[in-house]
């Protein structure tokens, strides 16, 4: 199976022998079908009320199916989508879909609205193959130009700019951490996205991870270095 839709939500797994609650290994409540048939793959992701069942015809192509999906009901809430990756906030009415050919310049972010399906916006998307950027605060943020920008995640409006940082390297608790180069900024997305502290990073980071109380960086000598607690 495709193991960036092994798990979801921290909390159940996909198997071959549908989902499984993470914790027990018992059944979940939805999800039995999730497992591979005749080179297809089905499985479930996502959190909180927004789970979308993903259908992958296994190195057919790069677009999957994605169904928004109700785990109470075992039953699809709106219909599917054949795109290259998707995105959804809890506390949002929409969700972002990337598609388009990864290795030309034609490929789309949009927003549908989660309950019924219907296109909100669409714009154009540097790559299929890059992550859209986080939803937060009612603003989808996006690195994928190698700046920042904040857009009405409802109507794709710019909302906010900043062209001195460069990455998003995760979020925590509505404060988006970024990086340009060897400077870590940590910006409040639900006060105008003003940086409420900066720090300058020890060395060039290879990787950083937000975890609930810290941040680590990884530089490109392997070594591990706590950020922030």
């Amino acid at each position: 199976m495709n193991d960036a839709y092994m798990f979801g939500d921290g909390q159940w797994v996909n198997t071959g022998g549908g989902v499984r609650e993470l914790a027990t290994g018992k059944p979940a409540s939805f999800g039995q079908d999730s497992g591979r048939q005749s080179m297809v793959d089905t499985s479930f992701t996502g959190s909180a009320g927004r789970v979308f069942k993903v259908i992958d015809s296994v190195g057919f192509s790069s677009r999957m199916q994605f169904q928004p999906w109700d785990t109470d009901t075992d039953k699809a809430v709106s219909p599917e989508l054949n795109v290259s990756s998707v995105l959804a906030n809890p506390a949002s009415p929409v969700f972002l879909a990337v598609d388009g050919d990864a290795w030309s310049n034609n490929a789309t972010v949009a927003a549908y609205d989660w309950a019924t399906g219907e296109q909100k916006w669409q714009k154009p998307f540097p790559s299929a193959y890059q992550s859209p950027g986080p939803l937060v605060g009612g603003f989808w943020e996006s690195d994928s130009d190698w700046t920042i920008t904040a857009y009405d995640e409802l109507t794709g409006d710019v909302k906010w700019h900043d062209g001195s940082t460069n990455r998003i390297e995760g979020m925590r608790d509505g404060y988006v951490y970024t990086t340009s180069y060897l400077q870590l900024r940590v910006l409040d997305s639900e006060g105008g996205f003003t940086v409420i502290q900066q720090a300058d990073l020890p060395s060039l980071i290879d990787s950083l991870l937000v975890l609930p109380n810290a941040v680590c960086a990884i530089d490109y000598d392997g070594n591990l270095y706590v950020l922030h607690g």
